[in-house]
């Protein structure tokens, strides 16, 4: 069973994609993104953490995980567009 928040005013989305089959190293992100953030790490609470590298776009966020269980290959990818301005 999942459950549904709503938030308050308009928000554009929210996707992440979960990366599975060959390995793409943080290398391999840097040469496509070039210069990315640490936006976060493992605290050590569960192998299911991950680190997080962000690349700020005209768009929004866009943000590399790397899960603790295995921190040298691409896991996951965040999307997080801006809010538009009001009209």
């Amino acid at each position: 069973m999942s459950t549904c928040a709503s938030r308050e005013g308009s928000h554009p989305g929210f996707m992440v994609l979960a990366i599975g089959g060959s390995c793409v190293t943080l290398a391999d992100v840097r040469r496509q993104y070039g210069t990315l953030r640490l936006t976060g790490y493992p605290r050590g609470r569960s192998i299911h953490e991950s680190t997080s590298h962000t690349s700020q776009r005209s768009w929004g966020t866009l943000s590399f995980g790397f899960a603790e269980r295995n921190p040298d290959c691409l896991s996951s990818i965040a999307f997080d567009p801006a809010k538009a301005p009001p009209p």
